[in-house]
């Protein structure tokens, strides 16, 4: 009869061998960054487990060996890095789900913004994780770098160094910074550049006297699920379809271009939306291109439909998060001559929000007595 290979907690299944080679304690693992020290390949006979319990929430296994070694996993811990999912189980994880909004969606998720100097931290990152952006009020000015610098590096974007300006520049070629002050339609940034994809943006208001310019922000991904329901063909279009975004800076000598869906799905399911229509070259074959351009219209009017846009004032002290490949922001058309309108932009890979988010909701998962 062949033995079993595996044990279950809390409908979760774990192999014997998983679980010696994620033993926790000290000799096995390192006690204070969790790096691994055991070498499972060195075991010359197979695991095989002579005691197994659950004993006050946690796994107490003893292995076979000379001597015998002893294992204690908190069932916590082993819930938040299960790896069955063929089966049902209570994920005891704090993780929170991904909130899709539209304007009346998110009216009702009642959200209070983040006071950059009563409150703390893990308010805007839990927004920032489940809206796709926060808003931090009453941020000094002098303070915004080392507020950004205290999740990580800020990305350093051709020769702007760590920020740019967005305000009106005479003769200037950027589109958003033109003494005309246009309006922008909902957009992601440097869609021009692949490495600055999976980005962090953040707007932070200097001063902002001028009539008209309201902000404006999209959650893409909400449009991509209406879409995948609605109108299935213009998914379709819009996540197979290769776009070139493109732009010149004649001044620095240099000629950028990126190729990539609209919607981005992603090697690891990934998924991410990148737009910008100012950048925006159509690439798709001759005989493709007008059912690109019908489903362009489409995604368009979701974009430009009020239904889906938050549109509020910003006000000096204002700080913008957002994910960069999620939430498409934009702006009303403004009055440059009725007064200075000026944003300070900055950009932070999105690997150093989640290692950090992570780290708030699973370091005490990480503070064990391995035993």
């Amino acid at each position: 009869m062949t033995r079993q290979s595996f044990v279950t907690i809390r409908g979760k299944r774990f192999h014997w061998i998983w679980l010696r080679d994620h033993c926790l304690c000290p000799q096995c693992r390192h006690p204070s960054s969790f790096q691994k020290l055991y070498d499972i390949s060195e075991l010359s006979d197979p695991v095989e487990p002579l005691s197994v319990k659950e004993i006050g929430n946690k796994l107490q296994i003893i292995w076979a060996g000379d001597p015998p070694h002893h294992s204690s996993y908190p069932v916590s811990w082993l819930l938040s890095v299960a790896y069955d999912h063929e089966t049902s189980g209570v994920d005891d994880t704090e993780e929170k789900e991904t909130y899709l909004w539209n304007l009346a969606e998110l009216q009702k998720y009642r959200s209070i913004w983040s006071d950059a100097i009563t409150d703390s931290s893990e308010n805007w990152l839990d927004q920032l994780s489940q809206l796709g952006f926060s808003l931090v009020r009453n941020l000094p000015s002098q303070d915004l770098e080392a507020f950004i610098s205290s999740i990580g590096p800020i990305y350093h974007k051709a020769r702007f160094g760590p920020f740019s300006t967005t305000k009106t520049i005479p003769k200037e070629q950027d589109v958003s910074q033109s003494t005309k002050g246009y309006a922008l339609l909902p957009h992601t940034d440097s869609t021009f550049l692949y490495d600055s994809q999976r980005m962090i943006q953040f707007l932070y208001c200097e001063e902002n006297q001028a009539s008209g310019g309201e902000s404006i922000l999209v959650d893409g991904f909400k449009i991509v699920k209406d879409l995948q329901e609605d109108k299935p063909e213009v998914y379709r279009i819009l996540s197979q379809t290769i776009v070139k975004f493109c732009r010149l800076y004649p001044d620095w000598e240099y000629y950028l271009c990126n190729n990539t869906p609209i919607i981005n799905l992603g090697k690891n399911n990934d998924l991410g939306i990148y737009f910008s229509h100012k950048d925006f070259n159509p690439i798709a074959p001759f005989e493709e291109m007008e059912c690109f351009y019908e489903a362009y219209s489409i995604f368009l009017g979701y974009l430009k439909n009020p239904d889906y846009q938050y549109s509020f004032k910003l006000t000096p002290g204002d700080l913008i998060i957002l994910q960069n490949f999620r939430i498409l922001h934009g702006r009303n058309a403004f009055a440059p001559d009725s007064g200075h309108r000026e944003l300070t932009v900055a950009y932070l890979s999105w690997d150093y929000f989640t290692g950090r988010h992570n780290f708030h909701h699973l370091k005490h998962l990480y503070s064990v007595d391995a035993g």
